[in-house]
């Protein structure tokens, strides 16, 4: 047993002095030594998402051989019972020459293309012009709904005569997304 505690006690002894003669046989006037120290805090809760208040749907491209009608739909993230968003047609930059129409185009070519409003499920279409903004779609921040109070669906029906050149016509739609205060 002496022997065990007289080889360990040697053990420590040899190791203390390998380590404190790291610097001891460096002969500098200088040393350092590195200190940490880790603090934990309780997790934090994480901060309010600052993303947007709503998300308006707006269809990106509609093909009129396919379907004529386009409909607005809205996510509410934080908009409130006191306000509300209005989505309209941006007139100055929709219809040609403060005509109030909108023209489809293929080349110098162009077609009348008449744009009305209306609701959901509802038959009963306003033909709008401009050159002024036509409100399209209502959205109020008290409601839970994906569409539209007021408006929310768009028919776009091209006129089209005998002496129409083919191709493909083509145009676009601007709209204004505001957020009001009712």
């Amino acid at each position: 047993m002496k022997k065990t505690v007289a080889a360990l006690l040697s053990a420590v002894f040899i190791t203390v002095f390998i380590l404190t003669a790291t610097y001891i046989a460096q002969a500098s006037d200088s040393a350092q030594i590195d200190v940490s120290f880790t603090l934990v805090h309780e997790p934090t809760p994480p901060p309010a998402p600052s993303g947007p208040l709503y998300i308006v749907y707006i269809p990106a491209a509609i093909s009129l051989n396919d379907k004529t009608d386009i409909f607005f739909t809205w996510e509410n993230y934080g908009v409130t019972a006191d306000k509300a968003v209005v989505v309209s047609i941006d007139g100055a930059r929709t219809y040609v020459n403060n005509e109030g129409n909108l023209y489809l185009t293929s080349g110098s070519h162009r077609l009348f293309c008449s744009v009305d409003r209306g609701g959901y499920g509802t038959q009963y279409l306003e033909r709008i012009y401009g050159p002024g903004d036509n409100e399209v779609a209502h959205f109020y921040g008290h409601t839970d709904s994906l569409y539209a109070v007021a408006y929310g669906r768009l028919v776009f029906t091209p006129t089209v005569h005998t002496t129409d050149v083919a191709g493909t016509y083509t145009g676009t739609v601007y709209f204004k997304i505001e957020l009001i205060t009712l």
